[in-house]
């Protein structure tokens, strides 16, 4: 039977305390389950849409009438009545059906025939009421949901429709869609949720979208600054919609501030003890030109004497870092984070027996709130036995983070103040990395192009390498380690995409040969050995600055030197909607007039026309901002003066008011003196931008 046969029933009112489960409803054995609660007030706020399907009760059923279909909505009833929101006997409006084969039919056909509704379609239909103009508190009130649930489905309800689609074919779990609806942009949705669908999707690709750059309550300095007083600095605090994300802190220069400041108070104690300390974002860190790592200690094997000492020093170390992961690095007092300081230092100072400690480096700690690490002078070696004791020295490899950059030279007792993030004021950490990299591409062609300044560069690294640090030895001929330049994006046409081409055909080549690398170079002539060598250390440089707060001044002065070599033209490329997309509208349309677009309706535009109307005018007129370029001679910021031809000519030079208009878009050498090779000692020794061999433009690492 079908369900136009099933005879039309009759409707009627029955006291819901006369109502019961048929035996024969397909559900009648099952326990109320756990989405009952909603469904009561859901009931409640909107009534009963469905009428329950009943027939009438037979010998030895206790109520005059039997539920065939309405078995959930009869438990929600009596949910209501158990809360006290309506009574017993409180009408239902049921539909009463006769007949032995209708019956039959009630009781299966509703439950056969239903189609399940899909999430997203619940999530659309929210979608719609939104549209509709209907508040959150009305949908909330008529569905029977809170509202927060309303304002999550509603955010879901407002991605993009493929979004929706790749949700409802499986292709998305629910927990990415709420990953996407994060994204303020509605074409990366797209992208990812067509990834989606052609199966390509990583997770791990759209969490880096979504938290990169994020800064959290979870963050290691929050423990030392506390969110009480960061709040009341005036800090905001953005809390995740759907309650999986921590609370994001919106103001994270403000954090950064007042970390510094107390770290700062509490440094007073070491440098009273005659170290240097050096404030930091992270450890990690190499030590210091001149100075080691603490030695490993083996206990048992130093003196008894030695030995008390050290593990006094240890214990009150142990006392003291207990006290403060109970305390909480925000509720701890300065006098217990200054123990627990002192008693770090007094366990350095045991460790170290042929010399002193002389340098700290403070850094954020998620635990106690502040990490120290301590960094120590050996005692001067006597001439006649410096070569062979410094050749077998352990120390010479003491062991340090490769991706990790040395911080600068530190003089007792003093302390850089932090150093303010380049670029334009206001840039984020997503546009501060974009820009790096794209510098990094276009010194890199440049460098490659040049034989000449790549071996220049070569050599001044390989010079710094063995004159100015121990290197430790390796099973191979050379000490030299290189490592290729890996950016935010893919090989970019117009920059680095040809420079990556030519290298794989050498891989080709050699492969092909059946030569090792040795004989394969020895066959090639000068000139060819040259241009390879101008490509290979012009793959390994590495200026990128994914964030802010991790300028690298040593090496943007390396860099300075290097354009001034070999330049740093960018060929055909100009900015795409990649790039354009990071800056704010204002800044879009200010990019617009200086191109010559005076059209006073541009600022009406959209963010992705303003985007796709300033590339095109870019690419038209060869035009790359200025803020790109590592030269320090400021160049103007208009768009005349940093304008290219394909054929890669030079810009004629700046006018001297233009160079000065130039220094309010603070390009990325402008923090330079005249692309000074040297860095005062103020400015060598900030904590924000380490330098040393590890901050080393070409990026060979002994």
């Amino acid at each position: 039977m079908t369900a136009s046969q099933i005879p039309a029933g009759r409707r009627l009112t029955v006291p819901l305390k006369d109502l019961g489960v048929a035996p024969e409803n397909l559900r009648a054995e099952e326990a109320a389950d756990a989405d009952i609660p909603r469904l009561a007030d859901t009931v409640r706020a909107a009534g009963l849409i469905y009428p329950l399907v009943v027939r009438r009760g037979r010998r030895r059923e206790a109520e005059p009438f039997q539920v065939l279909d309405g078995r959930r909505r009869r438990l929600a009833l009596l949910s209501l009545v158990e809360a006290g929101a309506i009574a017993p006997d409180a009408p239902v409006e049921c539909l009463l059906v006769e007949g032995r084969a209708a019956q039959a039919a009630a009781a299966v056909i509703p439950n056969r025939e239903h189609a399940p509704v899909h999430p997203a379609d619940v999530i659309a239909a929210i979608g719609k009421l939104r549209r509709a103009h209907m508040a959150t508190g009305q949908i909330a009130a008529a569905l029977g949901y809170e509202e927060l649930e309303i304002k999550r489905l509603a955010a879901l309800a407002g991605v993009h429709p493929r979004v929706l689609e790749a949700y409802r074919q499986d292709r998305l779990t629910v927990r990415q869609v709420r990953m996407l609806a994060r994204l303020k942009d509605k074409d990366r949705q797209e992208g990812f949720a067509q990834a989606a669908l052609d199966g390509v999707l990583h997770d791990y690709q759209l969490q880096a979208q979504v938290q990169g750059g994020r800064v959290t309550a979870d963050d290691t300095r929050v423990p030392l600054v506390g969110l009480a007083a960061y709040q009341a600095a005036g800090g905001r605090i953005e809390a995740d919609l759907f309650g999986e994300l921590p609370d994001a802190l919106l103001d994270p220069d403000l954090l950064a501030r007042l970390w510094r400041e107390r770290a700062e108070a509490l440094a007073a104690g070491l440098e009273a003890e005659g170290l240097a300390v050096q404030l930091g974002d992270e450890g990690g860190y190499r030590a210091p030109e001149g100075l080691l790592h603490l030695p490993y200690v083996h206990v048992g094997g130093l003196p008894e004497a030695q030995r008390a000492v050290f593990e006094a020093a240890r214990g009150r170390a142990e006392a003291a870092e207990a006290a403060l992961e109970i305390a909480g690095g925000a509720a701890a007092s300065d006098q217990a984070l200054a123990e627990h300081l002192a008693a770090q230092l007094a366990v350095a100072r045991a460790k170290v027996t042929d010399g002193e400690v002389a340098a700290a480096r403070l850094a954020p700690n998620g635990a106690t709130g502040l990490d120290v690490s301590f960094f120590w002078r050996p005692a001067p070696i006597p001439t006649e036995v410096a070569p062979d004791l410094a050749a077998d020295d352990p120390s010479a490899d003491a062991p340090a983070s490769e991706d990790a950059e040395a911080p600068a030279s530190l003089a007792a007792g003093t302390r850089a103040p932090p150093q303010p993030p380049p670029g334009p004021l206001g840039a984020g950490h997503a546009l501060h990395d974009a820009r790096t990299d794209l510098a990094t591409r276009a010194l890199a062609c440049a460098l490659a192009n040049d034989p000449a300044a790549a071996l220049t560069v070569l050599t001044a690294h390989l010079l710094r390498l063995l004159t100015a640090a121990r290197v430790g030895r390796d099973a191979t001929a050379l000490t030299v380690r290189a490592e290729a330049y890996v950016g935010a994006r893919p090989p970019i046409a117009g920059l680095d995409a040809d420079l990556r081409r030519r290298l794989v055909a050498r891989r080709e080549a050699l492969e092909a040969s059946g030569l090792t690398p040795i004989a394969w170079t020895a066959g090639l002539g000068a000139s060819e050995q040259l241009a390879m060598l101008a490509e290979l250390v012009a793959v390994c440089l590495d200026l990128r600055e994914p964030r802010t707060d991790a300028v690298r001044r040593a090496a943007r002065a390396e860099a300075a030197e290097i354009a001034g070599l070999c330049g740093a033209r960018f060929g055909g490329w100009t900015p795409d909607p990649a790039y354009l997309r990071l800056h704010g509208k204002a800044e879009l349309a200010a990019m617009l007039q200086g191109l010559g677009d005076t059209d006073p309706k541009a600022c009406g535009l959209k963010k992705d026309e303003l985007v796709a109307r300033v590339a095109s005018l870019a690419a038209a007129q060869g035009w790359v901002p200025p803020e790109l370029t590592w030269t320090s001679t400021l160049e103007a910021s208009s768009p005349e003066a940093t304008r290219h031809d394909p054929a890669g000519s030079e810009p004629d030079p700046a006018s001297p008011d233009e160079a000065t208009a130039a220094q309010d878009m603070a390009p990325l050498g402008a923090d330079l003196p005249n692309g000074a090779a040297e860095v005062e000692a103020g400015d060598a020794a900030d904590p924000a931008e380490p330098a040393g061999e590890g901050a080393d433009a070409a990026a060979l690492a002994a």
